[in-house]
């Protein structure tokens, strides 16, 4: 005959009792906690906000004048705008005499 163990009844952990102290504390943690993160998040979308605000900027910047520049000859010719302006000669200046000093 094979002899039979008793099976044991393992013990269920002992829980801890919940105060309601424990659970103000654990409440303000959470909040400070949340809190903290809320404002790094906030800080990181502020860069990247500025930095997509500098990127559409610059982009803008660079269609205009890619636009006005192809638009010119056009414009000139339908008389909405006036051709731009050719820039005169400068008139060469007399060379100065040297004086002689006393």
């Amino acid at each position: 005959m094979t002899r039979s163990t008793p099976t044991r009844r393992r013990s269920s952990a002992r829980k801890t009792p919940i105060s309601p102290r424990a659970v103000i504390l654990a409440g303000i943690g959470a909040v400070s906690l949340g809190r903290k993160q809320a404002q790094a998040k906030l800080g990181q979308a502020e860069t990247i906000a500025c930095q997509a605000r500098a990127q559409a900027e610059t982009f803008v910047r660079q269609a205009r004048a890619q636009v006005e520049t192809a638009l010119a000859p056009v414009l000139v010719k339908l008389g909405v705008k006036r051709a731009p302006a050719k820039r005169k000669a400068r008139a060469k200046r007399a060379p100065t005499r040297s004086r002689k000093r006393a």
